[in-house]
């Protein structure tokens, strides 16, 4: 049996990577594939989900070790997870060596690197998104400061690296594989990259039609009312306000409008943004809910909208929130330029694009959708073709067989 270890940054405990980590691998060992997951875990977090995630990894026997992640302070911080993260690889591969290393994203590849230079094994660079510059979109790093610049620089040299010296790489995008192929071609070939985007379990996501009238009665949205919804967190890379600005709109051609919010962001962050754009917040519903239950509540939703901000790391991006709203045959509003968000909506007509923050644009949009009828079976299977678990679980067994056989 081939043995991996899988690295992360993130916990194992965080909400991510029970939906973009534990699907993936617990599909690989099917196939014959030993993991053991390294995870750096928030102790709040930490203390919430460890049996839960204890009990999954016990199941599908996958070993878990989780390391404490440190917080400050900044930069310091990582670099003593990473040096903590090298010493116990090395001192665990004595007693416990393995055939290959996955790292996902950039810090643990780093780190990654090292070990498979050490120890003679394959090692797989699974990007995510482009991280360094990813920092400076979301301004985490202000480099017109001297230190964010010399962090900064100092990651994008160890990208040309990790490029270079990964086995195999995989990103979320076409865009971002293009963009590897056009800065890095002198040594990073196409046959070297797959892309997997964030893929979904779509026997999860099924729109639950004999439950819609019971939920919206639970939410206090009448029968009648219409439901524009979001899901997910409202964080850095997302333009809230411009969502509301959309709502506002809608509002005033569709007066019985509703705004859902499924995420795990604060209420009172969703509802000051609400304020400040004028919206009603009595308009407004907003609930945390468990990954199980979400497709009940987005099963009352007639249109979802997204904007995601333009910058030059958003090529990297494939939402997760996409899939899962494809696969229950929702159609999406969202802005263009995001990773191959735009070919996806195109190719399954999805939904609509919008080009800009403009009350006309946006008008142009609220129109088009009241005159149009989406085949919401043809976006559900366009989920199924593109973001079905189970290929993206394929492409990863086959990066697998190729890299350890």
């Amino acid at each position: 049996m081939a043995k991996v270890l899988y690295l992360l940054y993130d916990g194992l405990t965080d909400p991510l990577p029970q939906s973009q980590v534990l699907p993936y691998l617990i599909g690989l060992t099917k196939y014959g594939y030993e993991f053991t997951i390294i995870s750096f875990d928030k102790p709040d977090l930490y203390q919430k989900n460890k049996n839960l995630i204890n009990d999954i990894c016990k199941a599908n026997n996958i070993q878990w070790i989780s390391l404490p992640y440190t917080k400050k302070p900044p930069i310091l911080s990582t670099i003593y997870d990473l040096y903590k993260l090298f010493f116990f690889i090395k001192s665990y591969f004595k007693k416990n060596p393995f055939d290959m290393i996955h790292c996902r994203s950039y810090l643990v590849a780093i780190v990654g690197n090292a070990i498979s230079k050490k120890f003679n094994v394959k090692m797989l660079f699974d990007i995510r998104g482009f991280w360094a510059d990813e920092k400076v979109d979301s301004k985490s790093w202000d480099i017109k400061k001297p230190i964010f610049k010399k962090v900064y620089d100092f990651f994008k040299k160890k990208e040309k690296i990790l490029f270079k010296e990964s086995d195999a790489i995989v990103c979320l995008t076409s865009a971002s594989k293009n963009d590897i192929l056009k800065n890095h071609g002198e040594y990073v070939n196409e046959s070297k990259i797959q892309v997997i985007p964030c893929c979904v379990d779509t026997s999860l996501f099924v729109k639950q039609n004999d439950e819609i009238q019971k939920t919206k009665k639970e939410l206090g949205i009448n029968t009648t009312d219409f439901v524009l919804c979001y899901l997910g967190s409202v964080g850095t890379w997302y333009e809230l306000g411009h969502m509301f600005q959309f709502f506002n709109l809608l509002s005033k051609k569709i007066d019985n409008a509703k705004f859902l919010f499924v995420s795990n962001s604060p209420k009172d962050i969703i509802e000051e943004e609400a304020i400040k754009q004028g919206t009603n917040i009595n308009n407004i519903v907003v609930l945390n809910s468990p990954r199980k239950d979400v497709p009940k509540y987005l099963s009352i939703c007639d249109l979802s909208v997204f904007f995601y901000k333009n910058v030059y790391s958003a090529k990297g991006c494939s939402p997760t929130k996409q899939g899962e709203l494809m696969s229950m045959g929702i159609p999406l509003v969202c802005n263009s330029g995001i990773g191959d968000t735009s070919e996806i909506i195109k190719n399954y007509d999805a939904g609509f694009l919008v080009n800009e923050y403009s009350e006309q644009e946006m008008n142009r949009i609220i129109d088009a959708f009241m005159l149009k009828t989406f085949d919401k079976t043809r976006i559900r299977n366009g989920a199924i073709e593109y973001y079905n678990l189970n290929v993206g679980i394929e492409r990863y067994k086959n990066i697998y067989d190729k890299l350890i056989m």
